[in-house]
């Protein structure tokens, strides 16, 4: 059992992208996950009445792998809302200007649809089969 496990809710920032890969499907997509963070006045907590709620957005380059990819990309696009699980990875690379930078991408396990852009809630039934 992996101690590594993250459950994220977010909309996809661009169409899911596919590519092959060691005799397999993997495929790609950007993810955008807002976080609610608490601003406090001077000698409040962050979990007193009248704090303020702003949002910080989180990026994530997300990958899924095989028959799951296949049915992201005929059934998610650029926009809908998604739940994933799956494991968090910390990847070195070079900028244009070489630069080293460092990204937090996921490698998803499982993904449910849970909503279309510009849609009501989608059905209960909306996982993506295993």
């Amino acid at each position: 059992m992996s101690m590594n496990q993250i459950n994220v809710i977010g909309r996809l920032t661009r169409d899911p992208e596919s590519r092959a890969a060691g005799g397999s499907t993997v495929v790609t997509f950007p993810l955008a996950a807002p976080t609610s963070i608490r601003s406090t006045a001077a000698g409040e907590s962050s979990g007193s009445e009248g704090s303020a709620a702003s949002y910080l957005t989180n990026f994530f380059r997300v990958e899924i792998w095989g028959k799951r990819g296949d049915y992201v990309m005929r059934y998610i696009k650029q926009g809908d809302q998604i739940a994933l699980s799956g494991e968090l990875l910390l990847r070195k690379y070079k900028t244009a200007q070489g630069l080293d930078a460092w990204s937090f991408d996921i490698q998803a396990t499982s993904v449910t649809l849970l909503r279309k852009k510009g849609a009501a809630a989608v059905p209960a039934d909306s996982r993506i089969p295993s």
